[in-house]
């Protein structure tokens, strides 16, 4: 207003460093000695994407009967995390999980994970390459779970490829769907290395191996 500036507007700013409460402050001045100052502040930027991760579990774990508890934790130190999201999908025992975490920015991180949970197994063995270890001799107790009905047929066992059958011993129920029998792995098994063992579930058997070690 009545005298020219000294010199041309202030060239554009560009900000692309992350932090919070930035600000950007430009000033012109006229022939007249006058000046004006423009300032903007309270700019976040927050370019980076957030952490996730899941509590409770852990990818390529082998979990028997049912799993921790678990839930998606993400972080963000800057704008903070808007969202963490923990979804599965089972298929037979195998289950996949994608932990997705969305920071304030919109910045998204995703991890993937995969576990597999056994409803037959036996209690105080190894479980290695899709086998329990047992020793002749020993008893171990054998377990179902997410059953409302069993029973097994543990007993003959029998010789790796053959399906498991003969007489029906009937498991004792612990509740909340969870059934027990105690076997014993007489000294007859060590004459092959691998045996099937069988839990039926109504019409349905559930076979699972054991290793005898």
């Amino acid at each position: 207003d009545g005298a020219p500036l000294t010199g041309p507007c202030p060239a554009p700013v560009q900000l692309t460093g992350n932090g919070g409460g930035q600000s950007v402050a430009r000033t012109v001045t006229a022939t007249d000695g006058g000046a004006a100052t423009a300032a903007v502040t309270g700019i976040d930027i927050d370019r980076a994407a957030p952490r996730v991760r899941v509590s409770g579990l852990r990818s390529g774990a082998i979990y028997r009967g049912s799993t921790p508890r678990a839930r998606c934790v993400g972080t963000d130190p800057l704008s903070g995390v808007a969202s963490c999201r923990l979804t599965r999908h089972t298929s037979g025992a195998r289950t996949t999980y994608t932990a997705t975490a969305t920071d304030r920015a919109g910045n998204v991180t995703r991890v993937h994970g995969h576990y597999e949970v056994l409803s037959f197994y036996v209690r105080g063995a190894r479980y290695e390459h899709g086998a329990f270890d047992v020793h002749p001799g020993r008893t171990y107790t054998l377990v179902v779970t997410g059953a409302r009905r069993g029973s097994g047929t543990a007993s003959p066992c029998r010789a790796v490829p053959s399906a498991p059958h003969g007489k029906d011993w009937p498991f004792h129920s612990l509740g909340g769907h969870r059934w027990t029998l105690r076997v014993t792995m007489t000294a007859n098994l060590a004459r092959h290395p691998r045996w099937h063992v069988g839990a039926k579930v109504g019409s349905r058997l559930r076979v699972i191996t054991v290793r005898v070690v």
